[in-house]
């Protein structure tokens, strides 16, 4: 049977920075469960055939108001030829800049019925730049964003929907081996950091003689993405605590205030590591991780946080537990290409319904047990131990529904974790 679907990558753009490794982590679950082909583009824009069309066009966008130059597929050199027709072209691009690059691929318009682009982050300061103007936004029928603080901007130029698809992983790769008191790390922090809370953090864990696992270099790049997932995984599914904190949380010009979800919100839940930090608006936390004790509020200072929860280790675990089992039942990319299949009118198939079903029962292996479970109603408030600045986000406990499609199979057994 001819795949359905098109996976535009960006995979062979060589040396990436390292968020590009949930957009190729993603590309690599669709095959899983999905009949695709994938192509790898390249642009070169060093090169004459492909700079020389774009400045011309977007002189004559900006010079004219947008009144004139190509609005649709901006004329570049196609590197990629495709031998079929598909029911569906899927680019994950990390900005609304790369939309462009989709016209790489020859004909992609004509041999694909639909096509939709999933945006890792789109902020304010992006329709602020003079190329917002020349995207090919006809190119696509569907927009899908993880991350959309664009206020409507976006929705301007394109005059299509920003529809949403939140963060997520793969989630068995991230579900942890072992329990959340066993685990060899006491914290990680990966990712953008500020000097002085990492200071307070260093400070606590020197105190306690604890292992602290933090970036000893500012680097965001590598040229082994597969390999760095591997390794956050096994990272974070072997670390007690996790500081997680908003999108671009160091880059206030970015953020501008508002406070959204970070991918890394995703993958450390999936680990089971008990997360902490400057989270996201209360809202939109809560409509991700609607169960107790999902996250806790550390602010600038996370260090007195951990220290008032590593007292409990009851209802850390307790929270550990329900987080991979959330995860592994809603956070998974199998979850977000159903959506996607779902948005787009395509059925789902047989091979992503049995992938949900066996997501579903591994996470009856992380799900509370009698002898780790904490009453979220006769558990003291956080807060009142180490100041108001500390709160628990979470109210909602999980859904009690764990039926599986009566027409998919139950999974087979994926041997049990003891976490």
């Amino acid at each position: 049977m001819k795949p359905r679907v098109l996976i535009i990558s960006l995979r062979k753009l060589g040396h990436a920075p390292i968020g590009y490794g949930a957009m190729f982590e993603f590309e690599e679950s669709i095959q899983r469960f999905e009949d695709a082909d994938r192509v790898e583009i390249v642009s070169d824009q060093t090169s004459w055939r492909v700079a020389v069309p774009h400045r011309i066009n977007t002189a004559v966008r900006v010079l004219t108001g947008g009144r004139f130059g190509n609005t649709g597929p901006v004329p570049w050199p196609a590197d990629v030829r495709l031998k079929q027709d598909y029911d569906l072209a899927f680019f994950i691009a990390d900005g609304i800049f790369h939309m462009r690059l989709a016209n790489l691929v020859r004909d992609v318009r004509k041999r694909c019925r639909t096509m939709a682009l999933f945006v890792q982050e789109s902020w304010p300061s992006d329709y602020e730049d003079r190329r917002i103007h020349t995207q090919p936004y006809r190119l696509f029928d569907h927009y899908f964003f993880d991350l959309n603080a664009s206020e409507g901007q976006f929705e301007a130029h394109a005059h299509k929907p920003a529809l949403d698809l939140a963060v997520a992983c793969d989630t068995l790769r991230f579900a942890p081996r072992h329990a959340w008191a066993d685990r060899a790390y006491d914290v990680a922090w990966v990712g953008r950091r500020d000097p002085v809370v990492h200071e307070r953090i260093r400070a606590m864990c020197e105190r306690r003689n604890w292992r602290y696992y933090y970036d000893p270099f500012d680097s965001g790049w590598s040229n082994d993405l597969t390999n760095q997932r591997r390794w956050l995984a096994e990272l974070l599914g072997d670390s007690r605590f996790a500081i997680s904190n908003f999108a671009r949380s160091n880059q206030p010009e970015v953020h501008r205030g508002r406070r959204h979800l970070a991918s890394r919100f995703a993958e450390s839940i999936a680990a089971g590591s008990v997360l902490v930090g400057a989270l996201p608006d209360a809202k939109a936390l809560a409509d991700f991780m609607p169960w107790p004790d999902a996250a806790f509020e550390g602010g600038s200072t996370p260090d007195l946080t951990i220290e008032a929860l590593v007292n409990d280790p009851v209802r850390m675990t307790a929270s550990s537990r329900r987080n991979v089992a959330n995860a592994l039942r809603h956070h998974d990319w199998a979850h977000r290409w159903g959506q996607v299949l779902d948005t787009v009118g395509l059925p789902r198939g047989e091979r992503l319904q049995y992938y949900l079903a066996t997501l579903d029962a591994r996470a009856t292996d992380f799900d509370d047990s009698p002898d780790a479970t904490a009453n979220p109603a006769q558990t003291v408030p956080l807060a009142t131990i180490v100041g108001a600045s500390a709160a628990v986000v979470g109210s909602v406990p999980p859904s009690a529904d764990k039926s599986v499609d009566p027409a998919v199979q139950p999974a087979p057994p994926l041997g049990a974790v003891h976490v």
